[in-house]
């Protein structure tokens, strides 16, 4: 059962500006992955926030839930890898180099975080944090932090597909493919013929 933090995120209690509507594009194109995360987030007992593109909290379970629809502040591991490109791991929060711009460092209730950009069609789609509030949650993200994240990376890329157009299937896959692939020889033509009765 994992435990969250009962402080609120200083980029929730003071907003940069007023939080996104409900019915709002970004909001609406990230409510499928919000809607999965919270069990995911259970099973792999530790807290998770997205953070999209345009630099808005669009998904987040324990203490983030709240915060979907603000937009998140500059100069945070979420930015970072935004603009990078590149993960990050604090285990020392306010004391890593990534923290010692950050906004908040001092409020940081943080017990360690891993952050990665999610790349859909590549480009950066998003950015997932993983958060570790408690010392057993620290010690989940640290023997599980890489295959979370490609769990959440997963989930991503499956909900940004769902809607999709599909490209059909031909009316006879094998009949157009397996000729060039056994060949045309009398030989390969009665040994097609006898596996296909």
């Amino acid at each position: 059962m994992r435990t969250a933090s009962s402080s609120v995120p200083h980029w929730m209690d003071a907003p940069l500006e007023t939080p996104l509507a409900p019915d709002s594009p970004i909001r609406a194109r990230w409510n499928a992955v919000q809607n999965c995360l919270p069990p995911l987030a259970e099973l792999l007992d530790v807290e998770i926030v997205l953070m999209s593109a345009e630099g808005y909290c669009v998904g987040g379970t324990g203490p983030y839930r709240g915060g979907v629809g603000y937009r998140r502040p500059e100069d945070t591991a979420l930015t970072y890898s935004l603009r990078s490109g590149q993960s990050t791991m604090v285990l020392s929060p306010g004391e890593d180099a990534v923290c010692r711009s950050c906004p908040g460092r001092g409020a940081c209730t943080d017990g360690a975080n891993f952050t990665g950009p999610v790349f859909v069609d590549g480009k950066v789609a998003v950015v997932a944090q993983i958060v570790a509030f408690t010392d057993d949650q620290r010690m989940e993200l640290l023997m599980k932090a890489e295959k979370a994240f490609e769990l959440i990376s997963q989930l991503i890329g499956f909900t940004r597909l769902r809607g999709r157009g599909v490209e059909p299937l031909p009316e006879h896959p094998c009949d157009s493919r397996f000729p060039g692939i056994v060949g045309e020889r009398e030989a390969m033509l009665r040994l097609r013929a006898s596996i296909l009765k």
